[in-house]
């Protein structure tokens, strides 16, 4: 299905990014962009961004956020960055309630205020009669995001996540690993091997619960493995596409070891089906990542997958 935003690939064919749309929310979320080194301190990020706002802008979507470190940028300079494009942090009197992403930037424009109009207005039906407090809220005393299940279960039932960094709270469960490997070899099949200056690695999951009201709870949970190639200098045009399209290919890989799970339930909690389910889904991926990498490197990644430690 084609979306407004589908032009940035065209004009920047060489930066990576993934965005998700959703036309009935009209709201875009992008997991973040990689301007490519050769490429950095000539204003391409900028530019790109420059661009996809403008795009949101006419067509009066939201886009969400939430910056990482998953490919060793500063969390701190990348907020500062997108706030430098119009993103507010999602929390106080900015809380948007209808995603989850940490930061977010409304439309603008005499179209985006009625948009913005309609939202608040959405927003404060549906917190109708929830406490003064609640609607005047939208603020840190009262929360709407919550789990059922603590982060040392969750380590217990996937002992991948032993060796993952843990950010989860009460209102959410986040574990993300980072790994960062220096001049490697890819293998494969029936070819020779390839020389990367850098391969990158993240893994993160997140989960938390939402209360949409009349005892509906959305529960969502994801795991997304995304991974980062730095080639070699080439100047030999086949050689240079081999390294494109086996980046192109490693990265669809990754893709399809993710998981997600997003229901909106009539229920407070998950049944312990529902997390047996969920958990086997959950390793099974990471077994499926393992044995891929064992498959291209020419060493296991024991910084990133070791569920024995």
């Amino acid at each position: 299905m084609s979306s407004p935003f589908d032009v940035l690939d065209q004009k920047y064919p060489d930066i990576r990014f993934e965005l998700y749309p959703n036309d009935k929310a009209k709201r875009v979320y992008l997991t973040g962009f990689i301007v490519p080194y050769t490429m950095r301190g000539q204003g391409v990020g900028s530019s790109f961004m420059n661009d996809l706002t403008k795009i949101a802008d006419e067509n009066g979507w939201t886009i969400t956020l939430t910056p990482s470190s998953s490919y060793g940028g500063n969390v701190t300079r990348l907020r500062s960055f997108y706030k430098g494009f119009g993103f507010v942090d999602n929390k106080g009197q900015n809380r948007d309630f209808s995603h989850r992403e940490d930061m977010y930037r409304s439309p603008q424009g005499a179209d985006a205020l009625n948009e913005e109009i309609e939202k608040m207005r959405s927003t404060l039906l549906m917190l109708e009669g929830k406490s003064l407090g609640a609607v005047n809220g939208l603020n840190e005393g009262v929360s709407r995001y919550r789990t059922d299940i603590n982060s040392e279960t969750m380590v217990k039932r996937v002992p991948f996540l032993k060796t993952f960094n843990n950010f989860s709270d009460k209102e959410k469960i986040m574990f993300q690993k980072v790994t960062y490997t220096k001049d490697v070899e890819l293998y494969v099949k029936d070819s020779e091997p390839l020389f990367f200056k850098q391969f990158n690695l993240s893994s993160e999951l997140h989960y938390t619960v939402v209360d949409m009201g009349d005892n509906r709870h959305r529960f969502s949970l994801s795991l997304v493995h995304q991974t980062w190639l730095m080639p070699p200098d080439v100047k030999d045009r086949e050689q240079e596409l081999t390294y494109r399209v086996l980046t192109m290919a490693m990265q669809k890989q990754m893709e399809s070891f993710n998981y997600r799970f997003d229901e909106v339930l009539e229920q407070d909690a998950l049944t312990e089906e529902q997390w047996d389910q969920i958990i086997n889904k959950l390793n099974e991926s990471f077994f499926k990542l393992e044995n891929y990498l064992e498959d291209v490197l020419p060493v296991r990644l024991e910084p990133h997958l070791d569920e024995n430690v």
